[in-house]
This record gives structure tokens, sequence and C-alpha cells, in this order.
């Protein structure tokens, strides 16, 4: 009897639970009916979403539907920056599809898909699976950064992929862009922006700041769907600058793209490799070796001995410094202490058209500890060293500053078959490597004169781009904060 007068604190309590129910669901209310709404309404967003470093303004898809709905393929106005490619639809049974996603080392600049990895790889893939028909999609497109590349691994998981590779870092600092307060958001932050991107209600209304900031020509930090990179201007070597390139920042946002890219994989369960492309070390002189730096300008360093620059500590921030430093200890025999100078050279350029070892170290450290099965990391730097005169990368491997030879790219296809085979990823075939031979000569010997012709003018194209001088250049904006939509 004593226990009864508690009846109405537990009635009591039960109204109150019930009330914060009620008034939690009533403040929910607004965004469940808003996503209702949009749903019925069928809204999608532009593709923007997901990244709260920048905005991508305008359409981002890649592929799109044959008028027989019997194929998919890149779409016209993308060929501008990727090569032809198409897959079928539905997806054959049989069918063990990949796609490759990244920059012009994809592609296969100079050259063209023909001869470009991913198409060896589809050679070397069907040497080792006699039950599956390999199809190896390439979605390289020229001065794709991650940021970019992210999206179009968002779009192909829509497509039934068996493998996704990866392969990016070269092109991180190539866009004129901005960071405004994003850069300084915390991990915690930019966890709580991809969960709310999960919302169309979110999306939308980011969007639509989006919208008002271009209409406002606040557009410094948003970016369109065409890449223009401070190269293609005239004096686009005088865009790069220590303060401008805002190394940090760039780290900061390729993090998060790779942690993204493995996110979406992982999601989707397929399979992912990331790969960080290979530079070249000792035949690559840097882009800008200090902020003074013109199309014009001499290194002061060209001609210096040995005890020259061991006497030159004061220097040891310029890349010029430290690339003919290297030179010197390669030519007196010290090969190790000449790679590091290599790559200081390349760590210290102000215009970073290579990976630079800080961006290296984000994607191979992915996924250490390991998170999935499926996910993996390969390194091709240490991997064309490991095959290269005196372990540093020159000119035998590649012919400009990252793009690999014909021989090297058919190296790449074998290096990732293999990496594959150990990652169990695929079986073996216990002839494969000698099966592809004929494979790999027929595809040579049915390219043209006119192919190697493009290549060697695009090459040429590229060297002088890559100096500052490109052909036809566009000329500067008079309003700058109009550039990044021009």
């Amino acid at each position: 009897m004593q226990n009864e007068p508690r009846l109405p604190e537990r009635k009591s309590k039960r109204k109150t639970i019930l009330f914060l129910i009620l008034a939690i669901g009533m403040g929910f209310s607004p965004l469940l009916l808003t996503e209702f709404v949009l749903f019925v309404m069928a809204w999608e967003d532009t593709k923007e979403v997901s990244d709260p470093f920048i905005g991508l303004i305008g359409d981002q898809t890649l592929f799109e539907l044959s008028a027989d709905q019997t194929e998919y393929r890149i779409k016209n106005d993308r060929l501008g920056f990727f090569r032809p490619a198409s897959f079928a639809n539905p997806k054959p049974s049989k069918e063990y599809r990949v796609f490759v996603v990244g920059g012009s080392t994809v592609q296969g600049r100079p050259w063209e898909n023909e001869t470009a990895f991913p198409n060896w790889l589809e050679i070397c893939l069907n040497a080792n699976l006699p039950k599956r028909i390999a199809k190896v999609v390439n979605c390289g497109g020229v001065s794709y950064a991650s940021y970019r590349i992210s999206h179009i691994v968002e779009e192909v998981m829509e497509y039934e992929p068996d493998l996704l590779i990866v392969c990016t870092g070269h092109n991180e600092f190539l866009e004129d862009r901005t960071y405004s307060f994003e850069k300084n958001l915390s991990p915690s932050i930019v966890l709580i922006h991809s969960f709310l991107s999960n919302f169309r209600t979110y999306r939308f209304l980011r969007e639509s700041a989006l919208k008002m900031r271009e209409t406002d020509r606040v557009t410094k930090d948003t970016l369109g769907s065409a890449v223009i990179t401070r190269l293609d201007y005239e004096k686009g070597l005088a865009k790069f600058t220590t303060q401008s390139i805002d190394r940090d920042s760039v780290a900061e946002h390729f993090h998060f793209n790779i942690t993204r890219m493995l996110s979406i994989a992982v999601d989707h369960e397929v399979p992912i490799l990331l790969i960080a492309p290979p530079s070249n070390q000792k035949d690559c002189f840097p882009f800008k070796p200090n902020d003074a730096w013109t199309t014009e300008s001499q290194s002061s360093f060209a001609n210096q001995s040995l005890a020259q620059f061991q006497q030159m500590k004061s220097f040891e921030s310029k890349a010029d410094f430290h690339y003919f430093f290297g030179k010197a200890l390669l030519d007196a025999g010290r090969f190790d202490d000449a790679k590091e100078e290599f790559d200081r050279a390349i760590d210290q350029d102000i215009c970073p058209l290579r990976m630079n070892s800080t961006l290296r170290t984000i994607l191979l450290e992915a996924n250490t500890p390991p998170k999935r099965h499926w996910i993996s990391v390969l390194d091709l730097q240490k991997e064309f060293e490991a095959v290269s005169k005196n372990n540093i990368t020159g000119q035998e491997m590649l012919v400009d500053h990252v793009h690999p030879t014909i021989a090297a790219h058919q190296l790449i296809a074998q290096i990732i078959t293999k990496h594959l085979q150990r990652s169990k990823w695929i079986q073996q075939s216990l002839s494969w490597e000698v099966d592809i031979v004929d494979e790999f000569e027929n595809v040579i010997q049915s390219l043209d004169f006119g192919y190697f012709k493009r290549a060697k003018d695009r090459l040429e194209s590229v060297k002088k781009w890559s100096r500052g001088q490109a052909i036809d250049p566009l000329k500067e904006p008079v309003n700058r904060n109009t550039e990044s939509t021009q």
C-alpha cells in the first residue's frame, strides 16, 4: 500500500516522454515535409554535394545512354577533356567491368587510349580470366584533379563495376582556386557536412546558396564543368606563387577526396585500387624554382660543383638548388643522396605539376591501418624506381614530367595485374605474361603514322604549356572574380 502514491508519478513520466517525442517530431516535421516535397518533385542536385571545400557548378555527368539504349558512352561535350569510351547496357553476364579514373596519365597522353595502360590492362586481365570477359573503361580526363575525379567515381557506381582503379595526384594545384572558411574546418564539421549531404533539403539549400553566390559574382571558390588551369592563361606561370598555391589547404582537400572515394567504393562493396602516379625525378627541371622566376629566367646553380653545393646551405629552400645538387651527386655516384635531392626539388617547386611527397603519403596511407579487404594502394613511383638505373626515374620511363612512354604504360598494366593477383582479387594464369606479348604487338602494328605524329605534336605542346608558354593562351579577364566561369 505504501507504493501506491508512485503510480501518478509513473503516469507523469510517460506523459513527459510522450510530450518530448511529439515535440521532437513537430520540430523535424518541416524537414520531413520538405524532403517529401523534393522527392515528389523528383528534384535532383547538380552533383555538387559532399565537398565542403569548393563547389562544382554545372552537370558533372560523364556518360550518357545511347539513343537505342544499348550502350553508355562519354558525352560529346566532355570530349574536350576525355577520349571516347563506351560500355554495354545492360551489362553482359560474363563481363568483368573495370573503370580506371584519373588524369592525363590514365588517358595515355601524349598518345591516346589505344596505348594507355587501361587498354593494356584489359589484355592482361583477359589473359587471366578465362571464364570472364574483361572490359576496362578509360575515364582519364586531362588536368582532372581529385575533386573532379570523385564525382566520376560516384557516377560509375551506377554502372555495376567489378573493380575501380583511381590514379591521381599530379593535378591538384592546376586550377586557380581559393579556400575560404572551409579550409579551417575541423574533421568533425566535414563529417557533419557529409552526413547532411544525404538529405535533399540540405543539398537544395546549399545549391541555392551557391547559385546566389554565382549571381553575386562571388565565385572564386566555385568551378565550372570545364577545366581551366592557371597555365592556360597568358603569363600563366605568374599565377603560381608561394602564397597562391596554398599547399596545406590543397593537402587537406586531397585527403578529403581520397577518403570520400574510398567511402563510396566501400559503401557499394566495390574493390578499389588507389594508385600514386610516377614523376620524372632526374630529367625534369623544376617549373618555377622561386616567386620571381619567369620563362626567361636562368638558374645560377647550373654549373656549380659538388663541393660548392655543400657550402650553400642557405639555398635549401630553392627547387633549382636541390635539382642541380642532385645532378652533381648523381655524377659523383652518390645515387641515394641524389634521389633525395631530386625529390626535394619536386616538393619545393612553386609550380607543382608533379605529385609532391605530402600528397603521395596521404594516398598511400589512405588504408592504414587496413579498413577493408577490398581497398588496396600502389605506388608507381617505387615501381618505376625499382626498374630504373640507379633507382632514379627519368626520361627512359617518362617522356616529359609525368607522362609514361608506351613501353612504360605496358609495364604499368603488368604491375597492376600482378598487384591484383597478390591481393587475390583476380586469379593467375601460368602463361599470361607470354600470352600478352603477341596481343601487345598486334595493337602497336595497328597504329598508323598519324597516331604517332599527333602524339609528337601534343607532347611539344604540353612541354611549352608546362613552362608557361601555352599555344593560343587565354586572355586575362578584366574582372578576376569571373575567371573561374569563363
